[in-house]
C-alpha cells in the first residue's frame, strides 16, 4: 500500500465524537493504513460544507 496517508473529513452536526470513534475504530481493522483526520463539527447546513 502506498505510503501516502489518507484524508477522512469527519463531518458532524454536534461535536464530533460520536463520528471520531466509528472513524477510529474502523481504522483499527487496518493498522497499516495511515490516516489523516479532519473533524467538522457543528456543520448545521450546506453553507458550513461549502465554507
Amino acid at each position: 500500500m502506498s505510503n501516502t496517508p489518507l484524508h477522512l473529513h469527519l463531518v458532524s452536526d454536534s461535536t464530533g465524537e460520536t463520528v471520531h470513534q466509528i472513524a477510529r475504530a474502523c481504522l483499527a481493522q487496518f493498522p497499516e493504513v495511515r490516516a489523516t483526520e479532519h473533524v467538522w463539527t457543528l456543520v448545521r447546513s450546506d453553507t458550513h460544507v461549502e465554507a
